[in-house]
Order: C-alpha cells, then structure tokens, then sequence
C-alpha cells in the first residue's frame, strides 16, 4: 500500500501543484475574481489520479477484489496525502 499511496497521493499532489503555479504563471491567481473556464478542469487532476491509484490497488494487491469500506479508507488516504503534499 505504501507504494500506492506514494505513486497515487503524492503524484495527485504535485500535478495539482504544478496545475496552480501554472495558472498563476498565466496571469490568474486567487485574489482576483478572475475564474477562467479551464480552470474547472483543475478537478480532473484528483478525480482520474484517485481513480487509477485505487484501480491499481485493487487490481495488484487484493487480486481484483475489494469491499466498500475497504474503498472508502484508502481514497481517504489518498486524498490526506495528495491535500498534505501541497503544504509541505
């Protein structure tokens, strides 16, 4: 798991960061009320990054097979790591 979580939340967390030097680079920052159309894209980073860190999981280490609350606590961990990473 501890692969997954470093291939799966620290890569979301870097791409999300990079998406906002990015934006910043481009002229759009968070403290004008500037919201450009593409930046509603910026949630596509976390969702498709969650999406194959889970499928990989799943599919490698529990053999295809993996319950509900299983899911849920490892999207979590996911999700800490890649929200943390930006901190840092």
């Amino acid at each position: 798991m501890k692969n997954a979580l470093i291939w799966g939340g620290a890569v979301i967390g870097v791409l999300s960061a990079a998406w906002l030097f990015l934006t910043h680079a481009m002229g759009y920052d968070t403290q004008n009320d500037n919201t450009a159309p593409y930046e509603y894209f910026s949630i596509l980073i976390p969702i498709i990054g969650l999406f194959f860190g889970i499928l990989n999981y799943r599919n490698v280490e529990c053999n295809g097979q993996m319950g509900f609350w299983k899911l849920w606590y490892k999207a979590l961990k996911f999700y800490y790591l890649a929200v943390s990473w930006r901190y840092l």
